[in-house]
């Protein structure tokens, strides 16, 4: 192997080595990108927490923010891959009590696990903060609308949400954190890109590393090969001093 052929090896297996790591990352980013949720989680009310609050009835593609105390078990989902959640949300007080419906995922769900402890217990002790969640409005659809009024019948009380009184308590939109409108995606690149040029950057850097293992195939060379060398005369029986006996006559051969 000559020193321009180990070179050019140990490039392609730099090359190649790079641009399998570099496709492994970006379809982690890609990954990411389609579990980062679009809504935020807020543990404390803001002072200005009404500015842009969440109304039921307004469907405007702009973030907008929810404050609640109670919340409910999920009881919908739309997506199993991204485990979208359907829960209640209740903002109550002394005075006023005010439903919504929420989408959002299971991390979400998570970061207010006291807020839910505290919605199903009957303990006296166990107390609760306000939980603030940002999203965006979506349509409630046929199906959601009759999943939440059977829901709230055990969640809540029965005959307390019905088909005539729907839009009057919950409203017509729900506040959902895991979705943002192509406008205001905080993603800067589309997920399904990443992981297209993620499997392209493999194909190649893999394509690298085969050829660089690759052993290279050498032409036979024939080692008794003279055609360039001098030539030489060969030896006859007359350098060693001997010779040829005639043939015997061609009688001697009868029989």
């Amino acid at each position: 192997m000559t020193k321009t052929s180990k070179i050019a090896k140990i490039l392609l297996t730099i090359v190649g080595m790079t641009l399998v790591i570099l496709a492994v990352g970006i379809f982690y980013l890609s990954v990411e990108a389609k579990n980062e949720p679009k809504g935020k989680i807020e543990r404390e009310v803001s002072i200005d927490a009404y500015d842009d609050y969440f109304d039921p009835y307004d469907g405007g593609e702009r973030e907008r923010h929810l404050y609640f105390n109670l919340i409910s078990e999920p009881f919908a989902g739309f997506s199993l891959s991204k485990k979208d959640n359907i829960c209640f949300a209740i903002n109550m007080d002394e005075e006023s009590c005010f439903a919504y419906l929420i989408c959002l995922t299971d991390k979400q769900f998570d970061a207010f696990k006291d807020i839910y402890d505290y919605t199903y217990s009957d303990d006296p002790d166990i107390s609760s903060n306000y939980g603030t969640l940002r999203g965006y409005p979506v349509p409630i659809d046929d199906d959601l609308r009759e999943m939440a009024i059977e829901f709230f019948e055990e969640f809540w009380a029965p005959d307390i949400l019905t088909e005539d009184n729907f839009d009057d308590i919950i409203g017509e939109y729900y506040l959902d954190a895991t979705y943002a409108p192509a406008a205001v995606s905080e993603n800067k690149y589309d997920p399904s890109e990443l992981t297209v040029a993620a499997a392209i950057m493999l194909a190649v850097g893999l394509v690298c590393l085969v050829l660089a293992g690759r052993k290279r195939r050498y032409a036979p060379v024939d080692m008794a090969d003279t055609t360039n060398a001098p030539r030489t005369r060969l030896r006859d029986e007359s350098d060693f001093g001997i010779g040829i006996a005639d043939p015997p006559d061609k009688d001697l051969w009868d029989r």
